[in-house]
């Protein structure tokens, strides 16, 4: 139901591509330090644009993150307009409690090298989208997706029509209310039927030592690394589910084979896997359960 807006009318110049492609789009405004305005360049340098994490080994997850920060480098001029663009995305297969379909958690960092770059969050479709807020959702077929976008800052989220190649794209944006170095933008995505009224319920969840952010949505919390890596210990945080509810609990960014001691899970200790996953449950109460993690 996402589309590739670039290509909605055969292969496109790269420029094209990179403005429309459900990312984290930069901006100079102009000043200079790129090219072509919010596209991105194909002179990468090196180590250019990587892969730090990939975990498809699970029956129940993938998760990926992407560091494309150096889409946005013009040799000879400096600094690069994009000083830091890390997305993760953590699939949560059949999790959604609304007709069985599947939970989709993006998480976008962006810096630019002035407050007053750019730094747009775009989803594109073909279909209409109906936007209520900073929540959305476009039916296509048989099939509906929902999302519903999260931040610290202020943030507003809008849909226009623009064209493409030729071709009429329903662009999805979201942009910070003001201007600001950096921004963190948390999107839960649900899959499910056509006939599906409203999403399953979503709340937006942060660390109290602002380590780790994400959401709970539906019986799972999937939290990522707020500035990346997270060293040591990490402060409480704090989920709420019904009494006989199980909630599985994915934190990324950790230290890949670390064994930390847990409270307020169903477990003791748990160990983050190679690509740095975390993954325990913890009951439902009824009430709010504080969850905190320290390596041992």
């Amino acid at each position: 139901m996402l589309v590739n807006a670039g290509d909605a009318r055969g292969p496109a110049v790269y420029q094209v591509k990179s403005r429309y492609s459900n990312s984290v789009v930069i901006d100079d405004g102009g000043a200079g330090l790129q090219t072509y305005p919010y596209s991105q360049g194909y002179w990468y340098g090196n180590p250019g644009v990587t892969l730090p994490h990939f975990d498809a080994t699970s029956a129940d997850y993938t998760y990926m993150q992407g560091n494309y920060a150096a889409a946005y480098n013009w040799p000879g001029h400096s600094p690069n307009p994009a000083s830091e663009l890390v997305r993760d995305v953590f699939y949560v297969r059949g999790s959604s409690g609304n007709g069985g379909g599947d939970y989709i958690v993006v998480y976008d960092r962006a810096t630019t090298a002035q407050p007053q770059f750019t730094k747009q969050l775009q989803w594109n479709f073909t279909a209409t989208p109906t936007v209520s807020g900073d929540a959305w959702a476009v039916t296509v077929g048989s099939s509906k997706l929902f999302g519903q976008t999260y931040s610290d800052a202020a943030i507003t989220t809008t849909a226009r029509t623009v064209t493409v190649e030729g071709a009429a794209i329903q662009e999805l944006t979201t942009n910070n209310a003001a201007p600001a170095a950096s921004v963190r933008y948390v999107t839960a995505m649900q899959v499910a039927p056509s006939a599906a009224v409203v999403m399953d319920a979503s709340t937006h969840v942060e660390s109290s030592d602002g380590k780790l952010e994400g959401v709970q949505i539906g019986s799972y919390v999937v939290l990522f690394g707020r500035n990346g890596a997270v060293a040591g210990g990490v402060g409480n945080y704090s989920v709420n589910a019904p009494s006989g509810q199980t909630l599985t609990h994915y934190l990324s960014d950790l230290a890949p084979g670390v064994t930390y001691t847990l409270a307020g899970a169903d477990q003791s200790t748990a160990t983050a896997n190679p690509q740095g996953v975390l993954s325990f449950t913890s009951a439902g109460t009824g009430a709010v359960r504080i969850v905190a993690l320290t390596p041992q």
